[in-house]
């Protein structure tokens, strides 16, 4: 006996607002024993804690089984993705607009920033690169008007004294002022990651991670005011960046009263549509619209006068913690079932990329391979493999395995 088991992400639509661009929607995984039993697995959404997201942002999985026939017989493995950290090479996008200044905000930004350059540097992580773009602010000598990002912005890198170095000058002795120009600013992090070549220090292949740090609504493109203009451009635009090739998701950290009590100063809707759009919306089931924290899409946080910068530093470090934990390793799987039913030798690996399904070979560089020959509980893409499903958010892998 056999079984088979496809993992695929499907891209849906959202409809915020009167917009209608593509998302991630839940990825789903089908797993048949052969020939007659069939199961689908549905990675779908919980509640859950910590690492939240195994397929850009979704959660556990639910199963769901139907019963084809009286003769059926279950597969005797099934695989999970991993919930370990990929690589990542993450570019922080912030604000630093003028209303940065209110209640302690950018004094809270920059304790949780240098926290974490602090750390990657004092680790050497060799699993992530990190870049900083800062928009507005006194050291944007554009100001406020782009493009980005500008000679002062910091390339994604492994953070070595000389990056971590340059990550702490651009944020040091600057303060917050001008408008917020949302759209050019992503716009220049997408490029940034879009071309990124990670240094050979750096372990390969990564996810691509732009981290949006915002308290507020995009500024008017023009006098005539274009607010919401600029918020559907930047919406579609992280859509179409998620749906690229190299695949990027995006994080949005919002910063701001909430509910709020003007949108046109802080949006926690438009920062929930960038959650969505980017892949990486808090539970299948969230609302941007919603006014209940457990309800929304993206990673809020809510200063106050009653607050110290230090607590509210201490939220955001928690808030990009749980960007890197989320940043979940999609090329690594879990294998859980019947062992003793399980013949290694014969399993088969199938990727499809543009409509063209290819045998994947097993093999340590640039195929899949165990995590442990003699006694199996995990396969891996490695090198080309895994490059295939980083790189195109509608690809497909399908399993076979020998159960006897």
């Amino acid at each position: 006996m056999g079984g088979h088991w496809v993992m695929m992400r499907d891209v849906g639509k959202m409809m915020h607002r009167g917009r209608g661009s593509p998302l991630r929607g839940a990825a789903r995984v089908a797993l048949a024993a052969a020939p007659p039993l069939l199961a689908l697995v549905t990675i779908g959404a919980s509640s859950a804690c910590g690492a939240r997201s195994q397929l850009f942002g979704l959660d556990d999985p639910i199963v769901e089984t139907a019963d084809a026939g009286p003769d059926a017989l279950p597969a005797c493995i099934i695989p999970q993705p991993s919930r370990e950290p990929a690589p990542a090479y993450i570019e922080i996008v912030l604000d630093a607009s003028g209303s940065m200044l209110e209640d302690g905000k950018w004094e809270a930004a920059s304790l949780a920033l240098g926290a974490l350059f602090d750390e990657y540097y004092s680790r050497a992580d060799d699993t992530v690169s990190l870049g900083l773009l800062v928009f507005a602010g006194s050291k944007d000598p554009t100001g406020g008007d782009g493009p980005y990002p500008t000679a002062r912005d910091v390339a994604p890198g492994f953070v070595d004294a000389t990056q971590y170095a340059a990550l702490h000058a651009r944020i040091a002795g600057m303060f917050p002022i001008g408008p917020t120009p949302t759209f050019p600013a992503m716009s220049g992090g997408f490029d940034v990651l879009d071309s990124y070549v990670p240094s050979p220090r750096l372990r390969t292949p990564g996810r691509r991670v732009v981290v949006l740090v915002s308290d507020g609504a995009p500024t008017a493109a023009s006098a005539a005011g274009e607010a919401d203009v600029e918020k559907d451009k930047t919406v579609a635009l992280v859509a179409d960046l998620l749906a690229a090739s190299p695949s990027i998701s995006t994080f949005a950290i919002g910063i701001g009263p909430f509910p709020p009590p003007s949108y046109s100063d802080y949006d926690p809707v438009f920062m929930g549509d960038i959650a969505i759009n980017g892949g990486t919306r808090a539970t299948r089931a969230c609302d941007p619209k919603s006014n209940l924290i457990a309800e929304i899409c993206h990673i809020q946080i809510t200063p106050s006068a009653k607050r110290t910068s230090q607590e509210i530093a201490s939220d955001m470090l928690r808030a990009l913690h749980d960007v890197r934990s989320r940043t979940t390793d999609i090329c690594a799987f879990d294998l859980t079932g019947d062992f003793t039913r399980f013949d290694p030798a014969q399993t088969k690996v199938t990727i499809t990329t543009g409509g063209i399904a290819h045998t994947v070979a097993e093999d340590a560089t640039n195929g899949w391979q165990y995590d442990s020959p003699a006694k199996p509980r995990g396969l891996v893409l490695k090198g080309s493999a895994c490059e295939a499903i980083l790189n195109d958010v509608s690809a497909r892998v399908a399993m076979t395995f020998g159960c006897g």
